[in-house]
């Protein structure tokens, strides 16, 4: 039996092309189906990272303000401490007879006043003023004794004037 085809050649290929055609469509949709995913994949890391970024750049933004706040906080401490610094200084520089002074305004009772204060190196000094009580040059010989500066301290004269009490003290400075 002889199997005679009449038919053109493109017509006996046909079902390859066909399956070849198949085969290329279904690579495509494949393709296709492929790049979407990997697209929607893509765009949805994409948000949570944009997410992530907003919530660490919120962060950044308290952190850095924290950071500004405790900036200033180290620059005024620094400042302070400066001033401190200087007022030690001022302090440790200060005349030793501006120190006296201090110690002598620091002692004198609220109503005693001085009218003279006279030093000499080497020979002491001498105090004298008024006060209100008979007391109070006595109160102010025994608390001025306690300061540092000096060594001896004696009431030498307290009169009555009038209303009020003249005194006169004399004494050594330690130095």
């Amino acid at each position: 039996m002889i199997k005679l085809n009449l038919l053109p050649d493109s017509y006996k290929n046909r079902h390859k092309i066909r399956a070849k055609r198949l085969m290329l469509l279904v690579i495509v949709l494949l393709l296709v189906a492929g790049v979407s995913f990997w697209t929607f994949y893509s765009y949805i890391e994409l948000m949570q990272k944009e997410g992530e970024y907003k919530s660490l750049l919120g962060e950044y933004k308290v952190i850095e303000k924290k950071a500004s706040d405790a900036e200033k906080v180290r620059k005024e401490l620094n400042n302070y401490k400066q001033q401190v610094l200087l007022l030690v200084k001022l302090v440790e520089d200060q005349p030793l007879l501006s120190r006296i002074l201090n110690d002598l305004g620091t002692y004198i009772p609220d109503d005693t006043w001085i009218v003279n204060f006279s030093y000499s190196k080497g020979k002491g000094f001498s105090i004298k003023g008024y006060a209100l009580s008979g007391v109070s040059p006595a109160k102010f010989v025994e608390d001025f004794s306690k300061s540092q500066y000096i060594k001896e301290i004696k009431l030498e004269d307290s009169q009555r004037d009038g209303d009020l009490y003249v005194f006169s003290i004399s004494g050594k400075f330690s130095f």
